[in-house]
C-alpha cells in the first residue's frame, strides 16, 4: 500500500499530464489554463493578487502571463491609480477560448471519474476537501 502523500503526488501528476494532453490542441498547458481561468474570474486583477491566488513564484507567474499576453489571451496594463501596479484582464480572444475550454471540461472530468459511481465521486470530493482542510491546518 502506498503512503498517502506519495499517492496524492502520483494522482496530481497523472491528472496534470492528462490535462496537459487534453489542452495541447489549444496550445495551452494546465498551468496556463489556471491563470486564464483565474484572470477570467475578474474584470481586472492585479498581478500581485493573482500571485496570491495561484501560489507560484513571481518569476513563474510572470513567465506564464507573458506567454498568455503574447498569445493574445490576456492583456497587461499599468494601473491608472499606481504606475507601479500591473493589472491583467481577459481579451475577447481569451474569453472565447475560456468558454470553449469550459464546454470541454465536463467531458474531461467525466473521463477522470470513469468507473466511479455518483456516490463514490461525491465521497471522493468530500474526502479530498477534508484532506485539503487538514493540510491547510498543518501549514498555518
Amino acid at each position: 500500500m502506498h503512503d498517502l502523500p506519495q499517492l496524492l503526488k502520483r494522482a496530481h501528476f497523472a491528472v496534470r499530464h492528462a490535462l496537459d494532453n487534453a489542452l495541447a490542441k489549444y496550445g495551452l498547458t494546465s498551468a496556463q489554463l489556471d491563470i486564464l481561468i483565474r484572470v477570467g474570474n475578474h474584470t481586472c486583477i492585479e498581478h500581485r493578487a493573482l500571485l496570491d491566488e495561484v501560489g507560484v513564484s513571481s518569476p513563474t507567474l510572470t513567465r506564464l502571463v507573458d506567454t498568455l499576453v503574447e498569445s493574445g489571451f490576456i492583456a497587461r496594463q499599468i494601473s491608472e491609480d499606481d504606475s507601479r501596479v500591473k493589472e491583467l484582464s481577459m481579451t475577447e480572444m481569451g474569453r472565447t477560448l475560456r468558454e470553449r475550454l469550459m464546454e470541454d471540461y465536463p467531458a474531461f472530468s467525466a473521463q477522470l471519474g470513469a468507473g466511479f459511481s455518483p456516490a463514490e465521486m461525491l465521497m471522493l470530493n468530500e474526502l479530498l476537501s477534508r484532506l485539503i482542510a487538514n493540510a491547510e491546518d498543518i501549514t498555518e
